[in-house]
């Protein structure tokens, strides 16, 4: 009972509980209100593809992250495990998931789109912790944007649901084009924000992400607070001009993120800074309302 105990807890960590709502949202908000969501899918990319997702990271990073004082917990993942005990985790995740969406592929008559979506996830993740190259960030909008074209073929969609419209319009997988700008925001100042607060120590350990290749830290804040109020200006144009009052909550939570960096980065002293667990949670509270919010009003499917 206690290694099954022990088994479960380190499946969970690798999976990121504090990261969970990234998958929630790119899996849900496209549904709209008016589509049942598929629980067996939302499962899937919640559990075993985090694992593969996060625990490939854990692997590359085996010795990296050895005095990395913001890991080992349930928000960023493990420190100080066996190449054996991460193996252990991810192997199953690997055989799990290929199992699946090959029962799904065949069952919906589109198994090679399954099957290479799989083999493009294996690529992706491998290529972004294994490989070092300045635009390797574009592979975080490629690999996490994928999990949107999954959640569209199980909820009927064929393909790659590619729509070009008269009036200029353009969807996605099922999903209208604010939904894919909106996600290359959420997803470039979420990489680049968890780049910043590993700035230091990336330094140190001569481990070049992205902001860790710039030459001071003013300038890796420089660049994600760039990101955060083009973000948020970006959302007041939805709002003012396009869609009104439907993109009032996205606009408020934008605007509440670079209130929330600046305070944390040019305000607080780092000793009066709070605890990043708890704030990864409670960013984790106010998510799921805004994903409640767009998923209900169906925006991004409209």
């Amino acid at each position: 009972m206690n290694i099954i105990i022990s088994f479960i807890l380190d499946f969970l960590q690798v999976s990121r509980p504090g990261w969970w709502l990234v998958s929630l949202w790119l899996y849900i908000a496209p549904c709209g209100s008016k589509q049942d969501i598929s629980l067996s899918g939302l499962a899937l990319v919640v559990f075993p593809l985090n694992v593969i997702v996060y625990g490939i990271n854990d692997m590359a990073d085996l010795n990296n992250d050895l005095e990395n004082d913001r890991k080992g917990n349930f928000v960023f993942g493990p420190k100080g495990w066996s190449k054996a005990r991460l193996m252990r985790v991810l192997m199953p995740s690997i055989v799990m998931t290929g199992v699946v969406l090959s029962y799904w592929g065949y069952g919906s008559m589109q198994l090679e789109y399954y099957i290479l979506w799989f083999l493009h996830t294996l690529v992706v993740n491998y290529s972004y912790n294994f490989h070092s190259f300045i635009w390797k960030i574009l592979l975080v909008a490629v690999g996490y944007g994928s999990v949107t074209l999954l959640s569209f073929w199980q909820h009927g969609g064929v393909g790659f649901g590619f729509e070009l419209h008269s009036n200029g319009r353009w969807y996605l997988a099922g999903c209208n084009q604010e939904y894919w700008i909106h996600l290359v925001f959420l997803l470039l100042r979420s990489q680049l924000w968890t780049e910043l607060l590993d700035y230091d120590y990336d330094r140190k350990k001569r481990k070049w992400t992205t902001l860790s290749r710039l030459s001071s830290k003013v300038l890796a804040q420089s660049v994600v607070l760039s990101v955060l109020l083009l973000e948020a200006f970006w959302c007041w144009l939805q709002c003012y001009f396009y869609h009104g009052s439907e993109w009032f909550t996205l606009l408020c939570f934008s605007c509440m993120g670079c209130f929330l960096f600046v305070s944390l980065e040019y305000t607080l002293p780092s000793k009066h800074a709070p605890d990043l667990t708890w704030l990864a949670l409670a960013q984790n509270a106010g998510g799921v309302y805004l994903l409640y919010d767009c998923w209900q009003r169906g925006i991004f499917v409209q």
